[in-house]
This record gives C-alpha cells, structure tokens and sequence, in this order.
C-alpha cells in the first residue's frame, strides 16, 4: 500500500495557485481556503441530509474549527 502511495506523489502534478473574485490563492499560503465544488442533496428521502466535497486550495484543514464561508459571510 505504501508503494502505491508513494508512486501518486511521484506522477501527481504539484499543487497549482487558483484565481478567485479579488487575488490569485498561492497553495504554499498558511491560512487554509478551498472552495465547494459538488454538493449532493437529498440522498435518502426519509433524511434532510447534505454532502459537499470542498478542494483545499491552501493551508491545512482541521476538523471541528469554525470557517469563513465567504460568500454569506457566515461561519
């Protein structure tokens, strides 16, 4: 397993900067951002229940910390 591992760090392309509304986001930055890029809804009819993948554009996420959500200016 950690040959195969090892292998998609060799052939994986570096992390790349992405442009947002105001500045480029280098991924070396330390403050952690990423953005939604699907979310699933209503998997089970009987359940109110919400996925959303996120792509971490820089910084390290950390489970159970509030964050910014942009946008709506809400945590």
């Amino acid at each position: 397993m950690r040959e195969l591992l090892d292998c998609f760090i060799k052939i994986a392309p570096s992390p790349r900067p992405k442009e947002s509304d105001t500045r480029l986001v280098e991924p070396t930055e330390d403050k952690f951002s990423g953005f939604v890029f699907k979310i699933h809804a209503n998997m089970d009819p009987k359940h109110r229940d919400r996925l959303a993948f996120v792509k971490i554009v820089s910084g390290t996420f950390e489970r159970n910390k509030p964050y910014l959500h942009v946008r709506n200016q809400k945590r």
